[in-house]
């Protein structure tokens, strides 16, 4: 178990269109567990965006439901992980589940990933305040950073798959285990998407056939609108499905390349 294949040459290769047929294969498996991992966070997620709309007047509110929207995101994600690693009575999320120890690191290192991102929100924020139009050339710098983070944040993401089953392996060892599969994990992610954003071009094209009436009162701002009430929660539910999907094609992804499975967990020590 020593001489690692993250070492050598004969790297696995991970297949992208098998890895994402699997993990939608693999989501819709393990509908039950999924719908427990999300019911709360979901609920949270969708009250935080109905009573604290985007774009709050008040910036102390804004503020508040991103952070609270974070967390609830990454207690989901740490829960959904975990079972779908260890498939145990154990590790199986119930109605109202707290992932225990790992959640602060798991929480943690979700922040020291997102500083990846601050260059381009940076750039973005500078293009926002230019007076005039923004030059092409600050465009495509903004969506290079965007790519480079998020590229970076997939060699990376196997931390969050490490900590989920407790083991010491932490940013050295995911970025030894993706060598050479950094961009076949981001087109996986970015495959995985598509069909949920079809979702949307799909509704955004039903409220084109619509007569002005019921598209202006889609359009309009104010929440007590009933159509509303229904988009949020939609929304929010095509969210927490794609964070489902992509944490089901990294576990595919994990167990290709670092030989993870449950009945030998020992192959984890090749990247410590």
């Amino acid at each position: 178990m020593s001489t690692i294949a993250a070492e050598g040459s004969s790297l696995p290769r991970l297949p992208v269109w098998r890895t994402a047929k699997a993990g939608y294969r693999d989501t819709y498996n393990n509908r039950d567990a999924l719908v427990r991992a999300a019911a709360l966070p979901l609920v949270i997620a969708v009250l935080l965006e109905s009573f604290i709309p985007e774009g709050s007047s008040d910036p102390g509110l804004g503020i508040l439901r991103t952070v609270l929207s974070f967390v609830v995101i990454t207690l989901f994600q740490a829960l959904w992980l975990r079972f779908l690693l260890l498939r145990s009575p154990e590790a199986r999320p119930g109605l109202i589940s707290y992932p225990g120890k790992r959640f602060l690191p798991f929480l943690g290192y979700y922040v020291l990933l997102l500083v990846l991102y601050i260059p381009a929100l940076l750039f973005q924020f500078s293009a926002a305040n230019y007076e005039g139009p923004t030059p092409a050339l600050t465009i495509i710098l903004i969506v290079a950073l965007y790519a480079l983070a998020f590229y970076f944040g997939a060699r990376l993401g196997f931390t969050f798959l490490w900590i989920a089953v407790d083991a010491p392996q932490r940013l050295g060892a995911s970025w030894r285990a993706t060598r050479k599969n950094g961009m076949r994990i981001v087109i996986v992610l970015c495959l995985t998407a598509v069909p949920l954003l079809l979702l949307p071009f799909g509704v955004g094209l039903l409220m084109a056939a619509m007569d002005s009436g019921v598209a202006a009162q889609l359009e309009t701002t104010a929440y007590e609108s009933w159509l509303l009430w229904i988009l949020i929660p939609a929304g929010n539910v095509i969210l927490y499905l794609y964070y489902a999907l992509a944490c089901s094609v990294l576990v595919q992804a994990f167990s290709t390349l670092t030989g993870w499975s449950l009945h030998r967990r020992e192959v984890l020590e090749r990247f410590e």
